[in-house]
């Protein structure tokens, strides 16, 4: 019993010293974005001193890709965040994006991210959009 006791005042400390590191302040999503996922990419951008916000909405199946995309100024350039229903519908899209890369006349260089539910599309060349956005989500895994 009394490894029992012990195991909750261990887990309790835990929870409350995770409960002080979040900042009350800090909203937890942004209005006029596509779904959660995006609203925390957003939100994370902005941690890292980056300008993003949400334009617009892309209906779902107007787009690329079949997910609806948040349309995002960030750092006074475009991006399009996708975001799936599920992991799984991510993962087939990003199939895809090879042959859309073949098919698609690009006016600059595409670059494609993956982040669990969110394939993120930026077409231009300035790093201070690649590099948050490699930052977040990783190197790219597809385009030029």
């Amino acid at each position: 019993m009394e490894s029992v006791s012990r195991y909750v005042v261990i887990l309790a400390a835990v929870v409350s010293i995770l409960a002080c590191d979040e900042d009350p302040g800090r909203p937890t999503s942004v209005p006029g974005a596509a779904g959660p996922e995006t609203s925390q990419l957003i939100l994370s951008l902005r941690d890292l001193g980056a300008t993003a916000e949400v334009i617009d909405v892309v209906p779902q199946g107007s787009g690329l890709l079949s997910a609806p995309a948040t349309r995002v100024q960030l750092n006074a350039a475009t991006v399009f965040v996708f975001e799936f229903a599920t992991v799984g519908e991510a993962d087939g899209e990003a199939r895809r994006v090879p042959d859309i890369l073949a098919v698609t006349r690009w006016m600059a260089p595409p670059h494609f991210f993956r982040g669990n539910r969110l394939i993120v599309l930026y077409v231009g060349t300035d790093p201070g959009v690649i590099a948050p956005l490699q930052r977040l989500l990783g190197p790219q895994f597809a385009g030029h």
